[in-house]
């Protein structure tokens, strides 16, 4: 059976076996470039048409390290219930992911709207502009569309800020943090993961909360593009007692598969961080990991809390867009690695809500596939502006009108590791990997099938697999953007 769907009048066709027989570069064109003027208005849903509305304001938060192990996502033991709340009212998506598990990398493919192979980005060493002088991000685009477009905290990664995008300067993580105020003799330095019973704005966070509050106060007359960092749960796992208080640590639970998969070729091997594996080296350590991890959670989850709060007092939240996303996620013992920069599950899949005034799906969880670069695409549509010509990613408006709808049938991760570079592509029940090095062959595949062993045998080398790894490594090879390396 073929399914077809129509986009822009033009018909994409879904051939039986689940993926598209034509790329994903090719559907960019039918979908997303072509969206201007006249046309936006035809593809945008009937509660997005209302002209007479002003324009709408934009609130990114972006969550560093939040893996969706979030009680919306299904995580039951997570005190999450502002985020909980903004899925409740919004939709949630629980097949987003990263396009690279690393902040910098991730951060500067999802504001340029490009993959990293454009950026240029990999690690946390790099700023976009050097590959990518002119061009224009999505805070950037707002700006020029008459927008105040502002930042607070980390939204870029520190140290590679780009004042380009912003109305106003920057306020740097760095200053955030020296408003902070630990109390004489507070145990910071070294430590994985610290509790104390201090006030929220202590913390970093804390203080992100304050001043979002105030920049909105602010802002509340213009239209705005507001992006707000959220530093936790990222290392080191600090936050006040109260939020570690919310959980038992005889109650936290190891992973059942603290083992790297079975077969897993040499380029693949993750980058190891010492001092992590050290500070998870017994099972008291492990749970004060994940302990810390959890608290950290539910005080970035407050602070959120407080800045959508705000939005509601200021009588904003009716014609302000929300989007909530991960950067990436985090191994906490899955593979037996507590970190990120791998293509595996626990770091490429990441939370991503999105809240639209006047949607009519509110509560709805979405299981199609979307990347992180397609946000980009996907607000601009949402507040009526035209696409720049640039993006690589396509808007997924679409989905907010009906999620059940058909749709691109996988995501897309890298990661640069040892020995070359890692694709990887996410299908409905498989994971495929090539592992591409210097010379540009391949030195390495893994196949997971997460219906079955997931991710604790590589099946790339199981000649009962042969035909599923050759119709991946062409569906790798076909949808890969903007073109397979050999």
């Amino acid at each position: 059976m073929t399914v077809r769907h129509k986009v822009n009048d033009e018909k994409i066709i879904i051939s039986s076996a689940g993926h598209s027989r034509i790329g994903r570069r090719e559907f960019f064109k039918n979908a997303g470039k072509s969206i201007a003027g006249a046309a936006l208005a035809k593809m945008l849903p009937e509660w997005l048409n209302a002209e007479e509305m002003p324009k709408k304001n934009v609130l990114f938060i972006i969550v560093d390290d939040l893996r969706p192990e979030l009680n919306c996502y299904g995580s039951k033991h997570i005190v999450s219930p502002n985020i909980d709340n903004l899925a409740a009212t919004g939709m949630l998506f629980n097949r987003a992911y990263c396009q690279v598990a690393i902040c910098s990398a991730s951060r500067s493919s999802v504001l340029t709207g490009v993959y990293p192979d454009k950026t240029k980005v990999y690690w946390n060493d790099k700023h976009f502009r050097d590959a990518l002088p002119d061009v224009t991000t999505l805070p950037q685009h707002f700006r020029n569309n008459g927008y105040h477009s502002i930042s607070i905290s980390k939204v870029y990664h520190d140290g590679f800020e780009d004042p380009k995008s912003w109305s106003e300067p920057l306020m740097e993580l760095k200053g955030i943090r020296n408003e902070g105020k630990f109390p004489a003799g507070f145990p910071f330095s070294g430590q994985p993961t610290r509790d104390a019973d201090v006030p929220d704005n202590i913390h970093c966070d804390g203080v992100t909360a304050d001043r979002s509050i105030e920049v909105l106060r602010r802002i509340k007359n213009k239209p705005f593009f507001f992006a707000v960092g959220i530093i936790r749960p990222h290392l080191s796992y600090l936050c006040p007692k109260k939020y570690w208080d919310l959980y038992d640590p005889n109650e936290i639970k190891l992973s059942e598969h603290p083992f790297l998969p079975k077969g897993l070729p040499g380029a693949a091997m993750p980058y190891m961080n010492e001092s992590l594996k050290k500070r998870t080296s017994s099972d008291d350590l492990r749970r004060e990991f994940k302990h810390g991890y959890y608290a950290c959670t539910s005080f970035a989850d407050a602070q959120i809390g407080r800045i959508l709060d705000e939005l509601e007092n200021l009588k904003l939240a009716d014609n302000t867009i929300i989007v909530l996303w991960g950067d990436n996620g985090f191994h906490l013992g899955e593979q037996g690695l507590w970190m990120k920069a791998t293509n595996f599950e626990a770091t490429t899949r990441v939370p991503l809500i999105v809240r639209v005034p006047g949607m009519k799906n509110k509560g709805v969880k979405c299981n199609r596939f979307v990347d992180s670069v397609d946000i980009y695409p996907t607000v601009c549509e949402l507040a009526g502006l035209t696409l720049p010509e640039h993006l690589e990613g396509k808007s997924f408006v679409p989905l907010l009108e009906d999620a059940g709808i058909v749709w691109q049938q996988c995501s897309f991760s890298q990661i640069n590791g040892k020995k070359g570079m890692g694709y990887s592509m996410r299908t409905e029940n498989y994971r495929y990997t090539e592992w591409v090095g210097t010379d540009e062959k391949t030195v390495g595949a893994e196949l997971y099938d997460y219906r079955n062993a997931g991710e604790d045998i590589n099946l790339a080398i199981d000649k009962n697999f042969k035909s599923i790894v050759e119709e991946h490594a062409k569906m790798l090879r076909d949808n890969w953007r903007p073109k397979w390396p050999y």
